[in-house]
């Protein structure tokens, strides 16, 4: 619900020794880009992902 900035996530996440950090979006990947290279920077694996609604007339969407 909202949009949260990455970057101190990244920095508590190193600060817990945490190997890897996900992200999840829906219908977009907006924060994609500085999460991945924050999370690049503190050394910790950034996973995201994201949720997309497909509409196809073909298919009744």
């Amino acid at each position: 619900m909202g949009w949260r900035k990455t970057g101190p996530l990244v920095k508590k996440a190193a600060s817990l020794g945490m190997p890897a950090l996900a992200i999840t979006d829906f219908t977009n990947l907006c924060g994609l880009v500085k999460f991945y290279g924050a999370g690049h920077g503190a050394g910790i694996k950034p996973i995201v992902g994201a949720d997309f609604n497909v509409h196809n007339e073909l298919l009744g969407g």
